[in-house]
């Protein structure tokens, strides 16, 4: 089975009205349509229920987002729809760089097909900072060319990663302390080893001045 495309046009053809029938192969654009069409169901759902914010994006510009992206911002859609995600970030990340340069060149990256995916760090209607796991993919929909951004709250994560990290640091330093200790003990039995050796070695002389004194005297008696 395939799909054509036909255009009938009114013609003469040997004194009589007829038709010039043209077909055109269209299974391939059919197929195409039937993909997109499947993948928008299929994007609905998870757009709907999934428990990551989601968000379109068109010409840079937000153009949708589902339930989670406004729980997780704080804020309503008309606070959202018609600006860009630097909008919903601070002005600068923790590196020192420009959010909205670096945006720009992550949503350029995914448009020629190279999918991001990186950490970064939001900002809440009321102004709360949060981190974040985010992935940009390129999307083709019936209305045309659009990123999709998965932004996921790893905020809790990144706090016990901090904790983990300031403990291993916490028990490096005691480590280091308790090594310090410990040579300066060994310094000290060391320098005490080296007084106790150098005394004995001074009684042992002293007892042999002693018998060769005793000897002596022996001698003149």
């Amino acid at each position: 089975e395939f799909w054509t495309e036909v255009i009938v046009t009114p013609i003469e053809f040997m004194g009589e009205k007829a038709g010039l029938s043209i077909n055109h192969d269209i299974t391939k654009r059919k197929k195409t349509q039937e993909s997109i069409l499947e993948n928008e169901e299929k994007f609905r759902k998870l757009y709907t229920t999934s428990n990551d914010a989601i968000l379109l994006l068109k010409d840079f510009k937000l153009v949708s987002c589902n339930p989670k992206t406004l729980e997780l911002f704080g804020c309503s859609e008309e606070l959202i729809i018609g600006y860009n995600l630097a909008n919903l970030s601070p002005e600068y990340q923790p590196n020192g760089e420009s959010s909205n340069q670096q945006l720009i060149q992550k949503i350029n990256a995914s448009l020629t097909g190279t999918p991001q995916s990186y950490e970064w760090v939001h900002k809440k209607k009321n102004g709360e900072v949060f981190y974040t796991e985010t992935t940009l993919n390129k999307m083709t929909l019936s209305s045309g060319l659009h990123i999709q951004a998965i932004i996921r709250d790893i905020t809790e994560r990144k706090y016990a990663e901090e904790e983990i990290q300031k403990y291993q640091v916490h028990l490096e330093e005691l480590v280091q302390e308790r090594t310090a200790e410990i040579e300066d003990r060994n310094n000290d039995l060391e320098r005490y080893n080296k007084l106790f050796e150098g005394r004995e070695f001074r009684i042992k002389e002293l007892r042999d001045r002693v018998k060769e004194l005793e000897r002596e005297l022996l001698v003149t008696h």
